[in-house]
C-alpha cells in the first residue's frame, strides 16, 4: 500500500464544466518552495510509515497542466531528492486540451499515468464539458489522447456518470472499448458548481447501481473486453474480502490525503476548500502532526457500518 496523495497545483481550469465539483476559486498556482515542502514532507512521512511501499502522487486540479511543464521537472527533481531510492508514483488527472507533444513525450519518458476525462458520445460530453466560449470540447479531446497513444503512452479515461449520460452506457462502453482505452467511472458530487445544478445532474443511488450493473455485464461478456478497474477491484473485494480501493474501504483516512496550491491538507480531493475539513498546513507543520489534530482522528476514528 502507498501513501496516496491528491496535489492539487491550481484550482484555475480552463474548461467550464456544467458540473464540476470544484468550489474553491483561489487563483494561485502553488510555488516552487510549497512544492518542495509538500514533496518533502509527503515522501518522509510514507518513509517513516511500515504499512507504505512508497508514494503516489495523484497531479489534479482544477486543471494540473496549467501549472505548466515546469512545474513537474521540478516535482521530479524533488521527488529524486527526497526519495532516495523509495518508491514514488506519479499520475495526472487532466482534460488534454494544453498536451502538445512536449508534454507527451516528458508525462512518457517519466512514466506518469495519464488520466482524461471522457463523458460519451459527442452530444452527451459536449452538453456539459464545454470551454469558456460554451463551445464541447470532445473532439479535441480525442485528438490529444490519439496523439498521446501515437507516442507511446496508454492514456486512460475518466467517466462522470449523470443523468445526461445514464442511458448511454452500453454506447460508451462499446465505444472506448473499440478504441481499446480503459476507463473509470465516478457520480457527481454536490459540491462547487454542481450545487447549484445538482437535481439536473445529480443520480440517485439505484441509478448509480443502474450504471454498475450494466457496465458489468458488457465487461464480464467481454465482448468486447477493456479494462474497467472499478470493476475489477470491485469484484476482487468481492471474492477476497478484501477492498482495494479508497471509495470500498469502511475508512481511507489512514492513506488518502489531498494538499491544496497552499499546502493545505485535506481528507480527500473532493473536499479539497471545504474549510471544516482542513487539517493544516505543511509549511508550518509535518504530515505526521497534521494527521493527529481533531478533525483528522475524528474521521480516522469515526464508526463506519461493516455492512
Amino acid at each position: 500500500m502507498d501513501l496516496t496523495a491528491i496535489v492539487v497545483p491550481t484550482h484555475v481550469c480552463n474548461l467550464r464544466c456544467k458540473y464540476c465539483y470544484n468550489a474553491d476559486e483561489r487563483r494561485p498556482v502553488m510555488n516552487r518552495r510549497i512544492l518542495e515542502t509538500v514533496i518533502r514532507r509527503l515522501i518522509q512521512y510514507s518513509a517513516s510509515v511500515k504499512q507504505f511501499a512508497g508514494t503516489t502522487f495523484i497531479w489534479h486540479g482544477g486543471e494540473a497542466s496549467i501549472a505548466g511543464l515546469d512545474f513537474y521537472k521540478d516535482a521530479l527533481s524533488f521527488q529524486r531528492q527526497y526519495a532516495t531510492g523509495a518508491r514514488v508514483s506519479n499520475f495526472i488527472q487532466t482534460n488534454g486540451l494544453l498536451l502538445d507533444d512536449e508534454w507527451l513525450i516528458f508525462l512518457r519518458e517519466n512514466e506518469f499515468g495519464l488520466s482524461m476525462s471522457i463523458d460519451g458520445p459527442k452530444e452527451v460530453h459536449d452538453r456539459n464539458r464545454v470551454d469558456p466560449r460554451g463551445q464541447g470540447t470532445l473532439d479535441r479531446t480525442l485528438k490529444v489522447l490519439e496523439r498521446a497513444r501515437a507516442l507511446g503512452l496508454t492514456p486512460g479515461v475518466v467517466v462522470t456518470v449523470n443523468k445526461t449520460n445514464l442511458l448511454h452506457m452500453r454506447e460508451i462502453y462499446l465505444s472506448l472499448a473499440s478504441l481499446g482505452i480503459a476507463f473509470n467511472v465516478v457520480p457527481i458530487v454536490k459540491s462547487g458548481d454542481a450545487v447549484d445544478g445538482f437535481d439536473d445532474f445529480a443520480i440517485t443511488p439505484e441509478q448509480w447501481g443502474f450504471a454498475l450493473i450494466e457496465l458489468f455485464d458488457l465487461w464480464y461478456e467481454g465482448k468486447p473486453y477493456i479494462q474497467i478497474d472499478d470493476l475489477v477491484h470491485a469484484t476482487r473485494a468481492v471474492m477476497t474480502g478484501a477492498p482495494a480501493t479508497c471509495n470500498h474501504t469502511r475508512n481511507c483516512a489512514s492513506f488518502n490525503i489531498s494538499v491544496d496550491p497552499k499546502g493545505d491538507v485535506y481528507p480527500c480531493g473532493w473536499l479539497s476548500g471545504h474549510a471544516d475539513l482542513r487539517y493544516g498546513n505543511l509549511e508550518s507543520s509535518s504530515l505526521g502532526e497534521l494527521l493527529e489534530v481533531e478533525i483528522a482522528l475524528a474521521l480516522r476514528n469515526r464508526d463506519v457500518p461493516a455492512d
